[in-house]
């Protein structure tokens, strides 16, 4: 069962390491941006928590970045791997 998903995983991470110049370039901001997204949901959903008065409208707000985050990161991957594909070598 997890055989598939070890040689998927392995051809993604092949296809990830043989990017050319400006994909690359592309994946690594949008691992910037997702980790930049990602501190600040979690700062607030932790502030709010633990440091200030609870407050529903925050959580949420944090919530929503956490889970945005994960999306910018996957954008970015996907396009930089097409970018690659259409313009690049195009293995």
């Amino acid at each position: 069962m997890f055989a598939g998903l070890k040689t998927g995983l392995e051809r993604i991470l092949i296809k990830l390491t043989e990017l050319s110049g400006i994909p690359k370039k592309l994946v690594k901001i949008g691992f910037i941006l997702f980790i930049l997204i990602f501190a600040a949901g979690t700062f607030i959903v932790v502030s709010n928590r633990y440091f200030f008065p609870y407050d529903s409208y925050y959580d949420f707000i944090g919530n929503q970045l956490v889970k945005n985050s994960f999306s910018v990161l996957a954008e970015f991957i996907v396009g930089a791997v097409g970018m690659d594909f259409v313009f690049g070598k195009g293995k």
